[in-house]
């Protein structure tokens, strides 16, 4: 049975338009993850300001149930 018709493709033909439409829902896309970014960004730089390094707070002390006090790293 050799009456196959169907007609291959090597490369899927791309529209103008579509092409226009890809790279502007793409710059959308990447404007949207700079300004996500840009907030995270803003609303945890108090840790990096409050005298931490890299997010972590200095060293401090708490009042265990079981008497003394313990030494704590936040690293």
């Amino acid at each position: 049975m050799k009456d196959n018709n169907s007609v291959s493709l090597k490369t899927p033909l791309e529209n103008p338009l579509e092409a226009l439409l890809k790279q502007g829902a793409r710059d959308l896309l990447s404007a949207a993850i700079d300004t996500v970014l840009v907030s995270l960004l803003e609303q945890f730089n108090y840790l990096m300001q409050a005298g931490g390094t890299h997010g972590y707070l200095p060293e401090r002390s708490i009042q265990s149930g079981l008497g003394g006090a313990l030494a704590i790293h936040s690293d």
